[in-house]
């Protein structure tokens, strides 16, 4: 069986894989999965990076509900 490092402890593919929501981040050239909580603790170190991702997503969703807004209307 594949295994992987996580943080100096050896995890079995897909069996011990976190239970919660997992995270798709698309990087050249990879792919990295965290779990939600992985994620959140990530970020949890740094308060500005956890602020402008914060900013970003806010924008994009008013972003797209003015576009499906707009769609609606022609």
């Amino acid at each position: 069986m594949a295994h992987f490092e996580k943080w100096g402890q050896t995890m079995a593919r897909h069996a011990d894989w976190p239970n919660d929501q997992l995270v798709e981040i698309k990087l050249t050239g990879c792919l990295l999965v965290l779990s939600e909580r992985e994620l959140l603790t990530l970020l949890a170190w740094d308060k500005e990076l956890w602020q402008a991702a914060l900013q970003r997503g806010k924008a994009v969703r008013r972003r797209e509900q003015a576009a499906k807004r707009q769609a609606t209307r022609r």
